[in-house]
């Protein structure tokens, strides 16, 4: 029936508390919206008819993220390439991996996009043309991981080399 007397420790105390809980509780409220956002990009990602990556721009050049889609552009799965010594750049054809690697590295150097067209070879030994398009995501002002798509374009070489085979038939023809 009487007003209880606190005291200003005890004050402090609960608002300390009150302070914490409410952080706890804003701590998990941004977890669950993480968690919500990464999937939704997984799921974006994985339904994407390209191969999308997130390599770690150091050293070992890890690659963070892969799609599933890697599995139909090169034969390997993502446990083969995820966190492990994999490199993109391992994929490329050698008569294009110094000419894309240096298109790569320029590109970073000047902190823009980059799209390389080169040959890779799948894991069966299969020769696949594809376009790449990336750019570094900066972080300081320093390039901390790179972010970027595969696309297979195999099927409009050989497309457009017939056209040029069959214009050279008709113009020999002449």
């Amino acid at each position: 029936n009487e007003e209880r007397y606190w005291t200003e420790d005890e004050i402090n105390i609960l608002q300390i508390l009150s302070s914490n809980i409410s952080s706890s509780l804003e701590r998990l409220d941004n977890e669950i919206e993480i968690h919500q956002s990464e999937e939704k990009f997984r799921l974006l990602a994985n339904n994407i008819p390209a191969t999308v990556y997130l390599i770690k721009e150091d050293e070992k050049r890890n690659i963070i993220f892969i799609n599933d889609e890697i599995e139909v552009l090169t034969g390997y799965n993502k446990q083969e390439i995820i966190n492990t010594n994999f490199h993109i750049y391992n994929l490329y054809h050698p008569e294009d991996k110094k000419n894309a690697i240096k298109i790569i590295q320029n590109a970073l150097k000047e902190k823009k996009p980059y799209k390389v067209t080169c040959r890779i070879i799948r894991k069966d030994g299969e020769i696949v043309w594809v376009e790449e398009y990336g750019e570094g995501i900066l972080k300081d002002g320093k390039v901390e991981y790179l972010e970027g798509v595969l696309i297979d374009i195999t099927e409009r070489k050989q497309a457009e080399k017939a056209v040029i085979e069959k214009e050279l038939a008709e113009s020999s023809n002449k």
